[in-house]
């Protein structure tokens, strides 16, 4: 990080992080481009877009301020007893010309995001949605092929929000199409008695605005944010060197995988064996002690736990060897490869470019090179042969971590691991999905296309003034919570 900007942070970080008591726009500053909206069926959506979509539109549920399912444009729903059928009653929730959500629109807006051409990333994981049916214009059905129990946690999402015409349905506006900050003023809430309970509902205005880290801090630290979102271990330096004060950076526990993955699966790293290699050589617990973050460290399962698999999360066989043994059998068996092959060329890892990304990539390359392999730093997106992976679970699903991240569509996926995932998908009951999810998660970790190291890294820097502000394994902030109870 350059001197400069670490002098202005810690010269800001003295005379700012003070609570304000003016009674002006909640300002939110969000590291990455500046929040637009934009289709999630269209694609992957940024950090701040999701943000903004969250807040301005509504599935059937959403996750509250501690990452639980509460209601949103559904007020109530029930499940089956065979877990086949999810039906949601709709709350009278309006569109922002005031018309009324009706369960048809609901229905057209899940079907857009499950079709053959949508691009919305949570579309892999629906798959066992077999239809959605309207039972009458407030009354909604989601059946599915196969019980599906973590269906609502997806369903919360801002990928499946609907979006109408000029907007979504709320809890907030977009006053002004452009501008930077964006401004979003708080719709009122039409089923709300007016002698409702006003701490319950968002009075107040926020003010979002994209930008690096660096320039997102220092707002903070200046007192011109009340917060900052969307940080990762990447651009976690840059929090530290603010110094706000422990009280005022705060981690979430987010459950999801922070690892390698691999993309090619050529010359040194066709062999199995080799790959397995890779995984002895990283010391993690030098790398839990290097970023330092309260309840975080190292793992070495893919899944945190069973989930809805028939087993519990496979240990990797090379976990049992002392960490010693591990490096030393490491070199061992690349001067046996060497020998026999000749140098292994450098293995390119695709790498965040963020002081965070620098500091993993010092760790990881050095501990390669103690084994006799030399690393190539590429840029995400250049051609590699493994890639840095940090992502949060978006639901408690087995199926994500090992077809999301252990078989990715851009990623290289062992042919065992393929035939037990799609064995999982053609299941017709819990137990035989269990069974296959199971041999999937065994699969992975023997061929170790995907080295676990650590959970993600999700930091926020929060003001004083945001009393409600919960840390959660979901990761997410709803801005709705946060707006409705400040100081």
């Amino acid at each position: 990080m350059p001197r400069l900007l670490l002098m202005t942070l810690a010269a800001l970080a003295v005379a700012g992080c003070g609570p304000r008591s003016d009674d002006g726009p909640i300002n939110v500053a969000l590291i990455g481009p500046s929040p637009r909206l934009a289709d999630p069926n269209d694609g992957a959506l940024s950090p701040p877009t999701r943000v903004l979509l969250s807040a301005v539109s509504q599935g059937l549920v959403a996750f509250d301020a501690a990452g639980q399912i509460e209601p949103a444009l559904a007020e109530r729903w029930m499940v089956t007893d065979d877990g086949l059928s999810y039906i949601f009653r709709l709350r009278e929730a309006r569109w922002p010309d005031g018309e009324r959500v009706t369960a048809r629109q609901v229905q057209r807006g899940l079907r857009r995001a499950l079709a053959r051409s949508s691009d919305n990333v949570m579309k892999p994981a629906l798959e066992a949605i077999e239809d959605v049916v309207v039972v009458t214009p407030q009354v909604i059905e989601i059946r599915l092929r196969t019980a599906r129990p973590p269906l609502l946690e997806l369903l919360a999402q801002p990928e499946l929000s609907l979006l109408g015409a000029n907007g979504g349905a709320g809890p907030f506006r977009i006053a002004a199409p452009t501008g930077d900050p964006l401004r979003l003023e708080p719709l009122p809430d039409p089923t709300a008695p007016d002698d409702s309970d006003a701490s319950t509902a968002p009075t107040r205005a926020l003010l979002l605005s994209g930008g690096r880290a660096a320039i997102a801090v220092a707002r903070f630290v200046a007192g011109e944010a009340d917060l900052v979102l969307g940080g990762t271990v990447d651009d976690l330096p840059v929090a530290r060197a603010a110094r706000a004060g422990d009280n005022l950076l705060r981690f979430d526990p987010a459950q999801g995988l922070m690892g390698l993955q691999l993309v090619t699966a050529d010359g040194f790293l066709a062999d199995q064996a080799n790959r397995q290699t890779l995984a002895l050589a990283l010391d993690r617990a030098r790398l839990a002690a290097a970023f330092s973050v309260p309840g975080w460290g190292a793992v070495e399962t893919v899944l945190p736990e069973s989930y809805r698999s028939a087993a519990p999360p496979t240990i990797p066989a090379w976990a049992a060897v002392p960490a010693a043994q591990r490096r030393a059998l490491a070199r061992e068996r690349v001067q046996t490869w060497t020998a026999a092959n000749g140098p292994v060329p450098p293995i390119r890892i695709a790498m965040p470019s963020g002081p965070g990304g620098t500091v993993l990539w010092g760790l990881i390359a050095s501990d390669l090179l103690d084994v006799g392999l030399q690393a190539e730093r590429v840029a995400p997106g250049e051609a590699a042969d493994l890639r840095f992976v940090d992502a949060v679970a978006p639901a408690g699903s087995a199926i994500w971590y090992l077809s999301g991240l252990g078989c990715a569509p851009d990623a290289w996926c062992d042919p065992r691991v393929a035939e037990a995932l799609a064995n999982a998908r053609r299941a017709t009951t819990l137990a035989q999905r269990g069974i296959s999810l199971a041999a999937a998660d065994r699969a992975l970790a023997e061929t170790a296309s995907l080295i676990p190291l650590a959970r993600p890294i999700r930091w926020s820097l929060v003001s004083p003034r945001l009393r409600a502000f919960t840390t959660n394994a979901q990761a997410v902030h709803p801005l709705y919570h946060l707006i409705s109870r400040t100081r």
